[in-house]
């Protein structure tokens, strides 16, 4: 199951290279105490993935390792994580077929994939009853492989379910792992298709801000493509509850501390994911490439 809860990912590393075994080390006494915070090694450059929910959080995890742990460390650019989505249904055949000589591997496979509601996740159905369960395994390992890197921007795809309509076999050029190839090919062929879409995470935001600072902390939202739900007064304060895109808000913490002389408060709380409309000013949603470890 994916963690949708987890929305900020920052590669972290040591700055010598005798402290990686104590880094993780730390690392993994962090996550023991905390059920919210998440670390992994990204395959590809093997640098250390820290997983959180803000950048609060984030902050004091970093602290944590340089001040109890005597780490000197380096913090990437934090990256918001966002997911992928089934926009329609579609329905793709896709055949596997290689002949070398004598030997050859072949599978075909027909799948519906069909979007689902927020917040559902993913979920596999077997409609074809004349394919062997060995295969069908082969069908889902295929599909879970391409879906936890997505399609379309190296992001989890979510919110969707694969129904295996139709399989067809070859007694000898057919196995397990033909059928992993032809589901993952057919998964795949959603970008094609034009059928999947970016999703990013929209947070609701509440800010308590003195009244002097009111109208420019509301046009400070609207910068982001925050929608603000409401704006009523508290006491002596204006409280402003909006959702914004949380990659408009990676560093608002700072902004809003400095407009209002640290005067006004800031609550995030994740909302639902919705389509990604980017702006120029915003970073990319795709993975960054990071270089190796090391």
């Amino acid at each position: 199951m994916i963690d949708v809860s987890l929305l900020i990912e920052v590669a972290v590393a040591p700055k010598a290279k005798a402290d990686w075994a104590r880094l993780s080390t730390a690392l993994a006494i962090l996550a023991q105490e905390d059920s919210c915070f998440r670390c992994s090694v990204d395959p590809a450059s093997e640098l250390i993935i820290l997983k959180v929910f803000d950048e609060v959080q984030l902050e004091g995890k970093v602290d944590l390792l340089r001040r109890v742990h005597g780490l000197d460390i380096i913090v990437g650019t934090p990256q918001v994580a966002y997911r992928e989505t089934v926009t329609r249904t579609v329905e793709i055949d896709h055949t596997h077929k290689i002949q070398l000589g004598a030997a050859g591997q072949f599978a075909r496979v027909r799948i519906r994939f069909d979007p689902l509601p927020s917040g559902m996740g993913y979920a596999f159905q077997n409609d074809a009853e004349s394919v062997p369960s060995t295969f069908v395994s082969g069908v889902e390992c295929g599909l879970n492989a391409v879906r936890r890197n997505g399609v379309l921007a190296g992001y989890s795809l979510i919110d969707f379910r694969a129904t295996l309509i139709e399989g067809v076999f070859h007694e000898v050029d057919s196995s397990e792992s033909t059928f992993e190839i032809a589901a993952s090919a057919a998964l795949r062929a959603l970008k094609e298709r034009k059928a999947v879409a970016l999703l990013e995470p929209m947070m609701k935001v509440e800010i308590v801000t003195p009244e002097e600072f009111l109208v420019g902390v509301i046009g400070a939202l609207n910068a982001r493509r925050g929608q603000v739900l409401s704006a009523d007064k508290r006491s002596d304060a204006e409280v402003i509850v909006a959702v914004v895109p949380l990659v408009a808000m990676l560093g608002y913490s700072k902004v809003l501390a400095a407009m209002s002389n640290k005067r006004a408060e800031l609550k995030m709380a994740f909302s639902h994911y919705e389509t990604a409309l980017l702006t120029d000013n915003e970073p990319p949603p795709y993975r960054p490439a990071a270089g190796k470890r090391a």
